[in-house]
């Protein structure tokens, strides 16, 4: 039975991979800035994936569960780098996908930052005034 679940694990992975292929498909015909698609999720997906092949690599030693894991990571840089492509290269904000990174990353930054500042302002003003 573990042999039967050893061989469905990885198979099961590669045919579940095939739901990437529409989004994909889709990226690579866009010529919008791909609004469709949150980048920080992606990222986290990736982040996730690391995790999970370094785990299963480091601490599991288990090759196979390392390598499934891989597969996800790989398909969802795919996905980054064509929304970071279509989005910042596509539209001439930046010369490469290394200057789309970076300009995406500089505008998250400082969309976090506004945030918090709206958000410091807003408790500040909500706070109660002391008398004299």
């Amino acid at each position: 039975m573990g042999l039967l679940f050893m061989i469905l694990y990885p198979l099961i992975t590669f045919i579940s991979c095939t739901a990437y292929w529409p989004q994909i498909k889709k990226l690579m015909k866009s010529s919008s800035g791909s609004p469709d698609f949150c980048l920080k999720t992606w990222f986290l997906w990736v982040l996730e994936s690391v995790v999970i092949a370094g785990y299963a690599y480091f601490t599991m030693s288990d090759l196979i569960f390392a390598v499934t894991a891989c597969v996800p990571l790989v398909l969802d840089c795919i996905i980054i780098y064509l929304v970071l492509r279509n989005r910042f290269v596509r539209t001439g904000q930046a010369s490469g996908t290394v200057d789309a990174l970076g300009l995406w990353l500089r505008m998250t930054a400082y969309d976090m930052m506004t945030k918090q500042q709206a958000l410091f302002v807003r408790v500040k003003s909500d706070a109660p005034r002391v008398r004299d």
